[in-house]
């Protein structure tokens, strides 16, 4: 249930955000600002626009000496668990 709840929200979140963007051509891909107002995709694919809006996302950093794994997860992990935990430390 859980599982299934957090994948309808980030359906319905993603939904919201196209929809309140349909004016915009939204791109989602990894690109590189090459100067100001342009941004390369690849090789082959630079835009130039007035303005570039950048979701950069987030990824979990593990610190140096923490054994990753088993009992320790990132947040990417737990946000696909199908139960919660019974104790958990963040």
């Amino acid at each position: 249930k859980l599982f299934a709840e957090k994948e309808t929200l980030v359906k319905k979140t993603t939904q919201a955000i196209v929809k309140q963007c349909k004016d915009i051509k939204l791109i989602d891909a990894k690109a590189t600002i090459i100067a100001p107002h342009t941004i390369q995709i690849d090789q082959d694919t630079v835009i130039s626009a007035k303005y570039v809006i950048i979701g950069t996302g987030a990824s979990a950093f593990i610190p140096e000496g923490i054994e990753y794994g088993g009992d320790i997860i990132t947040s990417d992990e737990l946000f696909n668990l199908k139960t919660l935990p019974k104790d958990i430390a963040v």
